[in-house]
């Protein structure tokens, strides 16, 4: 499975791009991650220099949990970050995640927190809810808000 050994690189060496991932600025050397939202609980980062489509746009996305609050069953597996591949439909105000890799806090792959789905549900959050504010957030980083 490419994916997770991808994801473990972006977490393993956040200032390269890892071979195979999506460029959005071609050449580009390093990573630019952008914090969208902060809590006390969790930050979560959209990596600016790869967003890119011509439709949807194609994120990375990256979580950082700081509470068990934020999903118990991943945190108490051992999931202290994960790093999704999602898409935004930002006409439609819609979004989807095709993959994600969960990781402990020492960059290790957690067993069992990693899903792929190519034919993932698209699904259209509240504007309030995290995900709406999420996708609203890849569609102002990306020029299409």
């Amino acid at each position: 499975m490419l994916l997770p050994a991808l994801l473990a690189a972006l977490l393993a060496a956040p200032d390269s791009v890892p071979a195979g991932r999506p460029t959005a600025v071609p050449g580009a050397a390093v990573d630019a991650w952008a914090t969208v939202l902060a809590f006390d609980e969790v930050r979560v980062e959209v990596d600016t220099l790869h967003l890119g489509g011509a439709g949807p746009v194609s994120a990375w996305v990256r979580w950082t949990f700081a509470a068990r609050a934020v999903s118990p069953a991943a945190w108490d597996a051992g999931v202290r970050r994960t790093v999704d591949a999602v898409e935004v439909d930002c006409a439609g105000g819609s979004l989807r995640t095709l993959a994600s890799a969960g990781y402990a806090a020492d960059g290790r792959a957690v067993d069992g927190a990693a899903v792929e789905d190519a034919g993932a549900a698209w699904r259209r959050p509240s504007a309030e809810s995290v995900g709406g504010r999420l996708a609203a957030a890849v569609c102002r980083l990306a020029g299409r808000a």
